[in-house]
């Protein structure tokens, strides 16, 4: 055996047995992209006048208190819902797209779409590692991996498609990208089923929710267009693939989606509090949690929301299948996202403005602050586990 034979081995080796520990130890870890263009320190967003990249923070929730490592000079924007980062299934890495970047135009900085997506790794230390970075459709926003963990669809919300990329070892590539709404639709995020048969994908101006099947080559299919609302945004598809739930960021409501049926119906519809810009589902299914802006992004005094802090809502689904609103509770700063824990025994909330992440115990429909604040390198905007 040559000297390359042997390194070769040795690496595989490595790898075989790193890659379970590293895996073993990750449902404690959260994994949260910082925006470094803006600010919101006097509640509207701000350019900074000498933006960065932003950065990726990765969290030890299983530490006290909970601890923090960053990787620098990783495109990731505000702009979207916080659904622009993901976790490859059962391999230690993530996929972070970035929808705008900041540029100088006549003197003043702007947001202009983007087309980044980057590819990163980490391991047992909670080191993160740039592997590769790709360009796909332009400004690409959501995104949710398929089940096998080599595939996830992006949804590039300037242009009204969805790219497919591939995940492999250390590198990024599209496979392709399909049309499947117009650029002034402003196709917000895709979200897929549990079994990689559908998908659903929010459409913000169209004010439509598609349904769209995966075919065995991959490929999308649409089979429904579903009024959801105005502006629907957030989507959530429940982990039995039975149900989902979409947020809308101008009717302020929840809207539930019966899945099981052939065509997918609205069940019902129930008022949150204004701009719900986040939502997830708890482990078992039972539980919703939105984070809704209410005043917090809200800079004008004459605004009749002006000043009211941002309020986190809990919805309780019972047997029936009905959701309600079991409670609500203010909260500090804008957050962007709120998360539960995978045993669902946490909950983790963004603060933009005050650029740190806080996470509160849940025990049978009742929130604790721990009274943990973890800072961020950034405006913390969106957030995977």
């Amino acid at each position: 055996m040559n000297l390359a034979s042997i390194s070769l081995s040795a690496f595989l080796l490595a790898n075989l047995v790193s890659m379970p520990s590293v895996l073993a130890r990750s449902d404690s870890l959260l994994f949260c992209a910082n925006d470094q263009t803006v600010t919101y320190a006097t509640r509207e967003m701000i350019f900074l006048e000498n933006p960065r990249l932003g950065s990726i923070s990765l969290i030890d929730l299983d530490a006290t208190p909970p601890a923090a490592s960053t990787i620098q000079s990783i495109p990731c924007s505000v702009i979207g819902p916080p659904t622009s980062i993901a976790r490859v299934p059962n391999r230690p890495m993530i996929v972070v797209t970035c929808a705008m970047r900041s540029q100088k135009i006549n003197n003043r900085w702007q947001h202009i779409p983007n087309r980044k997506v980057s590819l990163l790794s980490f391991d047992s230390t909670q080191k993160l590692e740039l592997l590769d970075q790709i360009e796909v459709g332009l400004q690409p926003t959501g995104l949710s991996f398929h089940p096998d963990g080599k595939h996830a669809y992006i949804a590039n919300r300037a242009d009204g498609t969805v790219s497919l990329i591939r995940v492999d070892q250390r590198t990024l590539k599209e496979v392709t990208r399909f049309k499947i709404a117009k650029p002034t639709d402003s196709l917000a995020h895709i979200e897929l089923s549990p079994d990689g048969r559908h998908a659903l994908a929010t459409l913000q101006q169209a004010g439509e929710t598609i349904l769209l099947e995966i075919q065995d080559n991959l490929a999308l299919r649409i089979v429904q267009r579903i009024p959801s609302g105005p502006s629907p945004y957030s989507v959530r598809i429940n982990r039995d693939g039975k149900w989902a739930v979409i947020a809308d960021v101008s009717a302020n409501t929840l809207t539930l989606l019966d899945l099981q049926g052939s065509p997918a119906t609205i069940t019902q519809q129930i008022q949150v509090g204004n701009l719900p810009e986040g939502i997830d589902i708890s482990p078992d299914g039972e539980w919703i949690v939105v984070n809704c802006m209410e005043g917090a992004n809200i800079a004008n005094k004459e605004h009749p929301l002006y000043g009211q802090p941002a309020r986190l809502y809990l919805i309780k689904r019972n047997n029936a299948g009905e959701i309600r609103v079991h409670s609500s509770q203010t909260t500090t700063g804008a957050p962007q996202f709120a998360l539960f824990t995978p045993d669902g025994r946490k909950l983790v909330v963004s603060h933009t403005r005050l650029r740190t992440l806080s996470t509160l115990t849940f025990n049978n429909g009742q929130l604790t602050d721990t009274g943990h604040r973890i800072p961020v390198d950034g405006e913390p905007v969106a957030a995977c586990r």
